[in-house]
């Protein structure tokens, strides 16, 4: 999976990094990519695009090929930054103000693009060419990575976390990717992650927001020891295609968006259903920047 790290490095931003884990105590268990995509499904995200539906492209320098910036495409976890991204870019290139649009998709969608991109990479037949490489950038909202690194501080776990320069010299810390936060109940050999029952079935929620997860475990009043974990979305997913077992743990796992993205996904979704419903063709969702 790619993420900000990648951006960060060719922006010449990253200093001394040393990535953990940051998926702790999670069952060692793999998910077929059907099963990844079905989890994704559910979590929205978005693109800036121009009217019919292609990527704003970012570039940066590539220093492996001066003469051939490397590009990206900003997938944004909140709405809001992705409208305020659209105007930053109007503001510098007014001859695109009518053409650029911030769209809604999945993060399933974009994990096959990403895909279907690196298979393209690591094709034999047109290595060496010179085709343009198009990475995707994971843009988390900046209370959470906040609420990540200062989770991760409290923890004394800076090593989880990128060395970046301040503009007065200071060291700054970055949360290496997009946050997910959970509980564990209990302590030592006791310890396990919070769950939820639905249809009598146990389900371990990752929360995107790190206040509904603080919400949830007011609401569960449990009388045990609460500790919040902070986990990476990008090495979570890598780890349920990648990981060697034959149980199914990983199918425990609930990725739960905001509320305010999945209450858009469900206004959405209905408002394609009415659309549907009443023989109306079903075009791509999509948000339009505010002026």
């Amino acid at each position: 999976m790619k993420s900000i790290v990648r951006w960060l490095a060719a922006l010449g931003l990253m200093g001394g990094t040393l990535l953990g884990s940051l998926v702790p105590t999670l069952p060692a268990s793999a998910l077929s990519e059907e099963e990844v995509l079905e989890k994704l499904a559910t979590i929205p995200v978005f693109t800036i695009t121009n009217n019919d539906g292609a990527f704003f492209l970012d570039a940066v320098p590539n220093a492996q090929n001066q003469s051939q910036p490397q590009q990206f495409v900003r997938v944004f976890f909140d709405l809001e930054d992705a409208k305020q991204a659209a105007e930053d870019i109007a503001s510098q290139r007014p001859d695109l103000e009518d053409e650029l649009r911030v769209t809604l998709t999945s993060m399933a969608d974009i994990y096959m693009m990403e895909q279907e991109f690196d298979t393209e990479d690591a094709n034999p037949e047109t290595a060496g060419e010179d085709n343009e490489s198009l990475e995707f950038a994971y843009i988390p909202p900046r209370e959470e990575m906040n609420a990540a690194v200062s989770l991760l501080q409290e923890q004394e776990r800076t090593s989880d976390l990128i060395e970046v320069e301040g503009q007065n010299g200071e060291i700054v810390y970055i949360f290496p990717g997009v946050p997910l936060f959970a509980a564990t109940v209990g302590d030592g050999e006791n310890q396990r992650y919070l769950s939820i029952q639905r249809n009598g079935e146990a389900f371990v929620p990752l929360f995107f927001d790190r206040d509904d997860l603080n919400d949830a475990i007011q609401q569960a009043d449990l009388g045990e020891p609460v500790n919040t974990q902070v986990l990476q979305l990008e090495t979570l997913i890598d780890r349920m295609i990648l990981e060697d077992g034959n149980d199914a743990a990983y199918e425990q796992l609930v990725l739960i968006p905001t509320r305010e993205s999945a209450q858009l996904m469900e206004n959405v979704i209905q408002e394609m259903q009415d659309r549907s419903g009443n023989g109306t063709p079903v075009e791509p969702p999509a948000a339009t920047p505010e002026n």
